[in-house]
């Protein structure tokens, strides 16, 4: 199997080198390596051409946006310029094990309907310091229903998938910026998904990633604009998942009653979300009372997740003080 190896690169100066090194050092020998800039302005480009100028391996591509176009576009040009038969997902800013795509192409090998994979990671620092955290796969990976779940995906630095799902569902639509919350859902309609317990990259949490940390909020409007940000991204995520169950009807007929449940969760979670968008975009009492009434209509049964969106809408304070005692709470976004 021909395996294309994307390296994605935005204002990684620091880490970049480290990130192409292990591209380089991959023990798979029939690898193209595609490395995309998407217009940094850190100096990361520099440093992108020293390394290679000092690399001896063959077919690795570069290719550079001249101004930053966005985390779509830059991802349907690299997929779209993929050759191989299966896309490794690597970010600037983390390091693959050297064994990485070895690992991964044996599992591929070893049934035919697997899609995509994922794997575990090993938490680092800015300086490459382990933080003693991994990352463990939910459960219920491989069941298409565990996508009636908006906020449901895989962690993207880990994915390698068949180039074909871009083939068939893409490219990505709708401005959307959270690509893994997209791609898994392809495989999830197209096959299976599989996990490598052990890590296979090491996975650098720093304060200038892409979305950074999830922070414990000094203030309520702070933490407000924070969940309007997640909920705005969001919304183009589940438009491209209902883009991709329109063609998953098409070619794959016989999951259709699946397809159809799978819809009907997702339009009613783009109702709500829609809904939420409205009053952060206009935070009025009558936009407020107006969109809780249309996204009562969607939400799950039950008082529970009615008395959670009032208190989050209505009593943000008292809903962040809860939030906030929450052990968990002030993870990775």
């Amino acid at each position: 199997m021909k395996v294309s190896y994307l390296v994605f690169c935005y204002n990684h100066k620091r880490f970049i080198a480290a990130a192409i090194e292990a591209a380089l050092a991959q023990t798979y020998p029939d690898m193209e390596i595609i490395i995309i800039d998407d217009g940094s302005t850190d100096g990361s480009v520099a440093e992108i051409e020293r390394v290679l100028r000092l690399s001896r391996r063959d077919r690795v591509e570069f290719i550079r946006n001249q101004s930053n176009a966005g985390i779509q576009t830059t991802f349907n040009r690299a997929f779209a310029q993929a050759d191989g038969d299966i896309i490794v997902w690597a970010d600037g800013d983390d390091i693959s094990d050297h064994r990485r795509v070895e690992r991964i192409v044996a599992y591929f090998l070893t049934d035919p309907t697997l899609q995509l994979v994922s794997s575990n990671v090993e938490a680092i620092d800015d300086n490459g310091q382990p933080l003693g955290q991994r990352y463990q796969v939910p459960r219920g990976t491989d069941n298409l229903s565990r996508f009636k779940l908006p906020h449901f995906g895989l962690l993207g630095a880990t994915l390698a998938f068949r180039t074909a799902l871009f083939r068939q569902f893409g490219p990505l639509q709708f401005d959307v910026q959270i690509v893994d919350r997209v791609v898994p859902f392809w495989a999830a309609i197209a096959g299976r998904i599989g996990y490598i317990h052990d890590p296979l990259v090491l996975y650098r949490r720093h304060s200038a990633s892409l979305f950074g940390f999830r922070q414990r909020f000094t203030s309520v409007a702070a933490w407000q604009e924070h969940q309007a940000r997640r909920n705005a991204m969001m919304i183009p995520v589940l438009r491209n998942r209902l883009a991709a169950l329109a063609i998953g009807d098409a070619i794959y007929p016989d999951r259709r009653p699946e397809l159809a449940d799978i819809r009907a969760a997702t339009k009613a979670a783009l109702a709500v979300a829609e809904a939420a968008d409205r009053i952060y975009r206009r935070s009025t009492i009558l936009s407020k009372i107006t969109n809780t009434v249309r996204a009562f209509g969607f939400l799950p049964p039950g008082w529970r997740s009615k008395w959670g969106w009032t208190k989050q809408h209505f009593f943000p304070g008292r809903y962040l003080a809860k939030l906030q005692h929450d052990p968990a709470f002030g993870n990775e976004a």
